[in-house]
């Protein structure tokens, strides 16, 4: 019989594919990049050269799509004023003056 898994070990466990997704596509986009970019110097073909174009939109949109999962899963930090009390002030104090 199977035990139930803890959501949070289940978290974690979907974290890490996502890590794991994310490093796996910006590895093959960049070895696809490479590639096309080789077979563009060696035909001089534009077909290729736009297939390798947007490879490198591929590499960037993954690579900022890597950057925001780290971004959003990263601890804030301990003094840190984020989702509490004191962000709410900030459009009183602009109507203050």
């Amino acid at each position: 019989m199977l035990e139930p898994v803890s959501s949070t070990r289940r978290d974690a466990r979907e974290l890490h594919d996502a890590h794991f997704a994310m490093r796996l596509s910006l590895l093959v986009g960049l070895a696809m990049l490479i590639g096309k970019t080789t077979v563009y110097l060696m035909t001089h073909s534009a077909a290729i050269f736009s297939d390798a174009a947007e490879s490198v939109v591929h590499v960037i949109a993954v690579g900022f799509a890597w950057f925001s999962l780290r971004l959003s899963t990263r601890r804030l930090p301990r003094n840190s004023c984020m989702g509490t009390s004191a962000s709410l002030s900030f459009p009183l104090d602009l109507k203050a003056q």
